[in-house]
């Protein structure tokens, strides 16, 4: 039979209740690993009401086994609510080798469609501000970093003006560490955070002892210290124990890292 003898897929829009996601998960006979933490996402969107019908759909083919749409069904359930779907029915077994082969789109992607500047560091520093500097072990959604960048009152200034007092910081740190940390001292006090940032940049009127210039040879010490979860958290400690010592007028050589019961611990900044 030529593609042009197969009965044509139906579509149609549904309510699908999380009675009806568990009965289409019943004939999952084939598909992809379920990632927990993706299931947790999608449940969390739909129990908070930031679930968008996009059109993707649940798919099922023509002998009735679901090919596309674990993870969200799988959401449903448990979320408990009912979201509308689109659902292909009948499509051929063979469609399911190439579905899900095109290129995801990243959270600064959805905000380069919004016509946000500086779309990837707004949404690196978004998920920072979600995780709590990455002390929560979470993965934020899209519609959370969205959230974020448009309500938080600070947030856009910092990473287009902000950043622009320290343009050499780059250098020592990430730029989602150097926007969060900017970010969470600008909250303190703001215009003492364009001095530190600023000096810690261009090391001017820094005497010896100097909380700051002990926070630069840590950094330096480094390369670009900020790439992974564990040298994020690294960095926001030095950070903020250097901005505390240099907000109580103390004296440092050095900066070095605390722990609490073995686990690394990120100063609360004042």
């Amino acid at each position: 039979m030529t593609v042009t003898d197969q009965p044509a897929p139906t579509t149609s829009i549904e309510n699908i209740t999380p009675e009806l996601a568990a009965e289409l998960l019943q004939v999952n006979r084939k598909n992809r690993s379920l990632r927990r933490n993706l299931v947790d996402i999608y449940a969390a969107d739909m129990t908070k009401g930031a679930w968008q019908f996009t059109g993707e759909a649940i798919k099922l083919a023509d002998d009735g086994s679901l090919l596309d749409g674990q993870h969200r069904l799988e959401a449903i359930v448990q979320s408990g609510v009912m979201v509308p779907m689109l659902v292909v029915r009948g499509l051929p077994r063979a469609t399911q080798d190439v579905m899900d082969t095109g290129s995801k789109r990243t959270p600064a992607d959805a905000l380069r469609l919004r016509d946000e500047q500086n779309s990837v560091p707004l949404a690196s520093v978004a998920r920072m501000i979600i995780t709590e500097g990455g002390k929560l072990r979470v993965r934020p959604s899209t519609s959370d970093v969205i959230r974020v960048v448009e309500t938080d009152p600070n947030l856009r200034w910092v990473i287009s003006n902000g950043l622009a007092v320290c343009p050499g910081l780059t250098r020592l740190m990430t730029r989602t560490v150097l926007g969060y940390a900017y970010w969470r001292l600008h909250q303190v006090d703001s215009f003492a955070c364009a001095e530190f940032f600023s000096r810690l940049d261009t090391l001017t009127n820094l005497p010896q002892g100097s909380p700051i210039l002990a926070l630069h040879r840590r950094l330096s010490a480094h390369e670009r210290i900020g790439d992974g979860a564990n040298a994020r958290r690294e960095a926001l400690s030095y950070i903020f124990m250097a901005w505390n010592a240099w907000r109580k007028n103390e004296t440092r050589s050095i900066v070095k890292l605390a722990y609490s019961n073995g686990q690394l611990s990120v100063p609360e900044p004042i």
